[in-house]
């Protein structure tokens, strides 16, 4: 787990299995201002509303500044296809590093909800669980499942041949849907935040390295 405290850092009932993110931080100083990133945010996934481009800035912010804290919330990317949903998941396993296996993606949610006793081992040691190309009627099964995994603070993982055990929950939850109804959200329900992406960056060559 990551330690918050950098003094427990050195203490001998810690072991800390964190491993560092291939991307480097980068001095105030010798920064640059990534326009495009900015543009793919505001004008991509906020569909230009700048409050709604701020909130989705500090979202992603927050997970790779404090991988050690869930922020108990489920972003569902709802758009055409092409609109650059999975480019953000794309760009956080950049910053990771993909050796690091942070990030599971999949369009099965049965993989980390399993029915009755099944496996989830999809879970263990990431930070981050990308749903692609799901609807309502994928979301309706297991919604009351998705919205426990949110909040709750251990998951329990079922691996072949090993007895379950427990790891403290980091995992977030994105899901991307070209659906214009992926979820089912409750009035009031803060667990959920959905965003329509825009058209603005269709057709046009997806990011590279």
């Amino acid at each position: 787990s990551r330690i918050e405290n950098e003094e427990d850092k050195h203490q001998n009932d810690y072991y800390n299995m964190f491993r560092p993110y291939k991307a480097q931080y980068i001095q105030p100083k010798d920064r640059k201002e990534p326009t495009w990133f900015i543009d793919y945010i505001t004008e991509g996934l906020a569909d230009g509303n700048p409050e709604k481009a701020k909130w989705l800035t500090n979202y992603i912010a927050h997970m790779v500044k404090y991988p050690y804290k869930n922020q108990e919330v489920c972003l569902v990317l709802r758009g055409n296809q092409g609109t650059g949903k999975d480019t953000l998941t794309y760009i956080l396993g950049k910053i990771y590093g993909e050796l690091n296996n942070y990030i599971h993606r999949t369009s099965d949610m049965y993989e980390a909800f399993p029915e009755k006793a099944g496996f989830n081992s999809c879970l263990k040691n990431k930070l981050l669980l990308q749903f692609n190309e799901v609807d309502g009627a994928d979301t309706a099964k297991v919604k009351n499942k998705i919205k426990d995994a949110v909040t709750r603070t251990e998951n329990t993982i079922n691996e072949k041949y090993i007895k379950g055990y427990s790891q403290t929950n980091y995992v977030h939850i994105i899901i991307c849907s070209n659906s214009k109804s992926p979820v089912q959200i409750e009035w009031g329900d803060r667990r959920m935040v959905v965003m329509k992406t825009a058209d603005y960056h269709v057709g046009e060559e997806p990011i590279k390295d």
